[in-house]
């Protein structure tokens, strides 16, 4: 046989994508072909096809038509078609050495494979088709992939949209190879542009047999916020908007799809340009809103289902598209609802009445409340005039407070009938929102659905009772209350109140502000002089406690008597002089002494001692108007009289030397 010359030499370690093997000018099929017959002259690096004549733990031996057989060691034979491998099949392998050191070829597959890889890796990207690559691992900016033993690299962006790289990690997929330098070992696919391909032909194929308003079948992909992708077959994608799912109002898609769903939907749009579609899953039927007054009528009974609940009421769902609201107001006859769950629950079945449709507006308002028994029927049977029933505090207006009694049921509390004494503003200055009370029913009007009640009524009105309660002289204790400019009021036993007028404060009428003495929360004592049961009133005096120091006073302090007293105030007109407890007098400043006085500061201050004259008794204004000087006077009188009388018994002294020095000594005391 002879031997291939145009064949270079290929050292034994040289790889199928090295230099020398890139020069070949001849083929796989064509060396093959070249080699055939029954030896073979066979160098290293030469791919032939042999046969398998023995398998056994140390390998698989071949026979590849050369004088001596040829064996692929046991570490490659870990692949599963290599295991299927039995005696008299056919396999293609690569000559490693020519003599492996007993005399035999040694043989590999994977180079065999790897060099056949490459062949096809170059084809397909010259002719632009696409090769099964296995993702291995990831790694810095994309994916190792395996491509019939050969690695090349799959960018990360190169992974098509909606693939997870890391559930891809040991799958298979169609890629293009879009860059290949076999010297360099460098080579580059993508996987996105295999799918994006095909996509795009399914998209044209859809293009071209469906139009808008047609159906198409497909399998939900994805969910999203604003609605879902439909997987129409080849990645092409619809979409449908969260509005077009259904004709009811969903926060979510998912109330209406779930992934891996497959739906039946109308093609609302097809956008050949961008290449997108457009889907409707609610426009397979007919707009329900559009015949709604065929299917429902105003103030007849319907059962529907509660889909949402507001503040402001509970959307009930009649059928699919079709929800109406009630109201907060016509959940329940009670007025204190403060949120629809107080009554109903998301997805609970309920019975209501249609109050009012609105076809344009598409709205129906319905009330679950007139299905129920109005609490006012047989009122009358239930509750009596004069009953005390408990009640909870639900509303308060300037005028009363609306007490529910039961559910529905509300009576009016007025002002006037929430306390026998205290004078209530507002009824938040007595109750709270919400506080249990026991009430009397005043009246009932069935017909008005009007219920009067009394708070006050449940207990005994303490005027009735004042004349068991105080008498006059009665000494009590009390809190003031107020303080007007005419007195104070002060809260007795049992709430009732007596006014402590400002001239009942002193004897002496001297208080000019009732502030100047009490002030609100004070505890004082007083005596009653005045009870009107038919009026109201109880009249209470401070000064009272104590005896009148005016009674009897013309005898203790007659008119031109000579007293003794104290200054306690000094002004410019005179001096007010204590003449006893709770009686005061006025001394002039005409009245201070005999010369005249520029002012009386000058001669008295408050706490000296003096005597004086009572000129004159005014017991309207409950004063005493005195002279110091006119005392003085008359004491100087009744000494000229002593002397006088002591004269006739040899004293010498004259009239004129006793009367100047007894005006020297008054001078004196005075200035001092």
């Amino acid at each position: 046989m002879e031997e291939i010359t145009n064949q270079k030499n290929l050292s034994s370690e040289s790889s199928p994508g090295s230099d020398a093997v890139n020069e070949q000018t001849m083929t796989m099929e064509e060396l093959e072909k070249e080699m055939s017959g029954e030896f073979h002259t066979i160098r290293n690096g030469a791919i032939v096809t042999g046969t398998v004549i023995r398998i056994d733990p140390n390998g698989i031996f071949v026979d590849v038509g050369y004088k001596t057989d040829g064996a692929i060691p046991a570490d490659e034979c870990g692949d599963d078609a290599i295991k299927a491998l039995k005696e008299g099949d056919k396999i293609r392998v690569f000559v490693k050495r020519m003599d492996d050191g007993n005399g035999q070829i040694s043989l590999s597959v994977k180079r065999a494979k790897e060099f056949d890889s490459w062949d096809t890796l170059q084809k397909a990207f010259k002719n632009k088709t696409a090769v099964e690559g296995k993702i291995v691992e990831r790694i810095k900016g994309g994916y190792d992939v395996d491509v019939g033993g050969v690695r090349v690299f799959l960018p990360q962006s190169q992974l098509s949209h909606g693939r997870n790289g890391k559930d891809s990690i040991g799958k298979s997929f169609p890629m293009l190879v879009t860059e290949c330098d076999r010297r360099r070992k460098n080579v580059v696919v993508s996987e996105r542009s295999v799918v994006e391909t095909e996509r795009s032909k399914k998209r044209d194929e859809i293009f071209a047999s469906y139009k808008v308003g047609e159906l198409i079948k497909g399998v939900v992909s994805r969910i999203v916020e604003y609605g879902c992708f439909v997987d129409l077959g080849g990645g092409v994608e619809g979409l449908i908007h969260r509005n077009d799912l259904s004709w009811s109002v969903i926060g979510n898609p998912r109330e209406i799809v779930q992934p891996g769903q497959e739906i039946e939907a109308k093609i609302l749009k097809i956008d050949q340009e961008k290449g997108k579609i457009g889907l409707g899953l609610k426009q397979k039927r007919d707009d329900p809103w559009e015949t709604v007054d065929q299917r429902y009528e105003v103030n007849r009974r319907y059962e529907g289902k509660v889909k949402n609940l507001m503040d402001f009421g509970a959307f009930v769902e009649l059928e699919e598209g079709v929800e109406g609201l009630v109201h907060i107001s016509d959940l329940s006859w009670a007025r204190n609802i403060r949120h629809p769950g107080d009554v109903v629950k998301s997805g609970e079945k309920l019975c209501v009445v249609v109050k009012e449709i609105d076809k344009s507006k598409k709205r129906i308002s319905l009330s679950y409340k007139d299905t129920l028994a109005h609490p006012w029927d047989g009122i009358e049977a239930r509750y009596h005039v004069g009953d005390v029933v408990k009640g909870k505090v639900n509303n308060m207006t300037e005028f009363g407070a609306f007490i529910e009694i039961e559910e529905g049921i509300e009576g009016l509390l007025h002002v006037s009938d929430i306390d026998w004494v205290k004078k209530v503003n507002h009824p938040k200055d007595v109750l709270e929102k919400g506080q249990e009370v026991s009430v009397k029913v005043m009246s009932i009007d069935s017909k008005a659905r009007r219920l009067s009640l009394g708070l006050k009524q449940t207990t005994v009105d303490p005027w009735e009772v004042l004349d068991s309660t105080f008498k006059v002289g009665d000494v009590v204790t009390g809190a003031v209350k107020n303080l007007v400019s005419y007195g104070a009021f002060v809260q007795l036993v049992n709430g009732l109140e007596g006014l402590l007028h400002i001239s009942e404060f002193s004897w002496q009428n001297d208080v000019k502000d009732p502030s100047e003495v009490l002030k609100v929360g004070d505890q004082v004592t007083v005596v009653i002089y005045e009870l009107d049961k038919s009026k109201q009133k109880i009249g209470l005096s401070l000064r009272r406690i104590n005896d009148d120091p005016w009674k009897g006073i013309e005898k203790k302090f007659s008119t031109n008597s000579v007293q003794t007293g104290k200054v306690v105030s000094v002004d410019s007109n005179g001096v007010e002089v204590e003449v006893a407890s709770g009686i005061q007098g006025f001394v002039h400043i005409s009245q201070i002494a005999q010369d005249r006085v520029q002012h009386p500061g000058e001669i008295l201050k408050v706490g000296d001692t003096v005597t004086f004259k009572i000129l004159e008794l005014d017991r309207k204004n409950r004063k005493l108007k005195l002279s110091i000087k006119e005392a003085t006077m008359d004491s100087a009188a009744r000494e000229l009289q002593k002397y006088q009388r002591e004269s006739s018994t040899g004293f010498s002294d004259t009239i004129g030397d006793l009367m100047r020095d007894k005006l020297q000594a008054f001078r004196d005391k005075l200035s001092n």
